[in-house]
């Protein structure tokens, strides 16, 4: 438990400087499934501006009864309503999910 602290601290005081740029952000949501019953899934997302127009992110996943996926991808922003991400999802712990290349295109109104 202690050597957690020690690293989630040090990741902390890592990530501080870049934070302060505002060229990173975080964001948490969970997202409640219907299958067979109500699932819970808990995605947490780190996301980070290499560019004014691309950014890299890396999210989890994660559901007591799915597992943990983990999603790494870079997003370019074309006009302030259409972005398009290019990634790679896997599964990490208790997941029988594969490595996934995906291309998703958003149109936000």
């Amino acid at each position: 438990m202690f050597k957690r602290l020690i690293a989630g601290l040090l990741v902390m005081a890592l990530l501080m400087p870049i934070a302060a740029e505002a060229r990173l952000s975080t964001s948490h949501t969970v997202t409640m499934e219907r299958q067979n019953k109500w699932l819970a899934v808990y995605t947490g997302a780190v996301n980070y501006a290499l560019t004014e127009r691309l950014h890299a992110t890396f999210i989890i996943d994660a559901c007591p009864k799915q597992g943990i996926d983990g999603d790494l991808g870079t997003t370019l922003y074309f006009t302030p309503g259409l972005t398009a991400t290019l990634g790679i999802r896997r599964g990490f712990f208790k997941s029988v999910t594969p490595l996934t290349p995906y291309l998703s295109v958003t149109v936000s109104f």
